[in-house]
């Protein structure tokens, strides 16, 4: 009988050890229920069933930071290369959206950034550029607000980082002008070559 009753005692205490887990501060946890979403749980210790309910993800509240680089051109035709830094963050409320609604927030992000500079950018002088870079940082934002709260992201702020500025002068040539320039160069160059008068020797 004791052989029986101890193997049902470590048993029920693994049970009982795991109906339990902690989440840490400025943390939340998804917790499923068979594969399907049942609650969130912010900081501290919490009960759970076990092996039925699973911790699906847990999710940093904090304030994130991602730079995206960016290469783009100016209205005056100067190649320049941007930094901007967004600051982002997990909205409490909306932990469940941020998690199933958006599998990858950098990536989409990202590709919001990307819109907004290289339809901004290429309106303005390199001069204004570096003079309107607050302006470039309030539409960046405003965008990435509206399109970022629907998927349960908040954005703090969005930032123009000047150091990360490298000019470039863009030359409109093609390739296919280039070498035209080179074949109508070789054609005058074998024109003057055969059309140089030689001397004629006279034999009395």
């Amino acid at each position: 009988m004791t052989f029986l009753l101890a193997p049902l005692i470590f048993f029920g205490l693994i049970i009982l050890f795991a109906s339990f887990f902690v989440v840490k501060q400025e943390t939340a946890a998804i917790i499923e229920r068979f594969g399907k979403f049942k609650s969130v749980k912010h900081s501290g210790l919490h009960l759970k069933l076990p092996i039925i309910d699973q911790i699906a993800k847990r999710l940093n509240l904090r304030i994130q930071q991602l730079d995206v680089i960016i290469d783009t051109k100016t209205l005056d035709n100067v190649f320049i290369k941007m930094k901007i830094s967004v600051q982002y963050q997990v909205i409490r409320n909306q932990v469940a959206d941020a998690y199933y609604r958006l599998e990858n927030p950098e990536n989409q992000i990202t590709s919001f950034v990307f819109d907004v500079v290289r339809a901004e950018v290429p309106k303005m002088k390199l001069d204004d550029v570096f003079v309107r870079k607050d302006d470039i940082a309030v539409a960046v934002k405003g965008e990435l607000q509206e399109a970022m709260n629907s998927y349960g992201y908040d954005i703090i702020k969005a930032l123009v980082t000047d150091k990360s500025y490298k000019k470039q002068v863009y030359l409109p040539w093609t390739g296919e002008i280039i070498c035209q320039i080179l074949e109508d160069l070789q054609g005058w160059m074998f024109l003057q070559k055969t059309t140089q008068t030689k001397p004629h020797i006279i034999l009395a």
